[in-house]
């Protein structure tokens, strides 16, 4: 049986547009993305701040469901040791029932007197801190979305 060079494009076409009209917008996994994270260079005094951005099918990103961050210290000497990781959850931002997208601002310090939460640094070392951040959120009904990391960051020790 021969097939003629246009039929089998046309048949190529023809799966790709049936495939393309089933997909969803949104998954029921949440999905984060990193819109911007800073400072590069994060000193005592400096708030640190993620913006996440993120989509949702259900919506039901609320109250219920958390940011989770682990700050993976780089440095040879941590690998390894109880300090390489460090998790801290953080609490979701309220938005209204059926939020499908939006965005998620996360502040923390190392810092006492900062009105955010307070993120140890690694007290082993006097050295510098060369660390990722890794970033999750969980929805109410318990889907987490895929793991995002930042760029390197650099921890001041002052």
């Amino acid at each position: 049986m021969k097939f003629s060079k246009f039929s089998i494009i046309g048949g190529i076409f023809i799966l790709f547009a049936i495939s393309a009209c089933n997909k969803d917008k949104f998954e029921t996994k949440p999905h984060i993305e990193i819109k911007s994270i800073g400072p590069d260079q994060w000193a005592f005094n400096n708030i640190f701040e993620a913006v996440l951005s993120f989509t949702d099918k259900e919506g039901d990103l609320t109250e219920f469901g958390e940011v989770l961050i682990q700050k993976q210290i780089l440095n040879q000497n941590q690998i390894g040791l109880d300090q390489e990781f460090r998790e801290l959850r953080y609490p979701f931002p309220e938005y209204p029932a059926g939020t499908q997208k939006g965005e998620i601002l996360i502040r923390f310090g190392r810092n006492q007197d900062q009105p955010y939460p307070v993120w140890e640094v690694n007290p082993i070392t006097a050295q510098n801190d060369t660390v990722v951040f890794h970033f999750a959120v969980r929805d109410e009904a318990g889907n987490w979305s895929d793991t995002v990391t930042s760029r390197q960051i650099i921890i001041i020790k002052n």
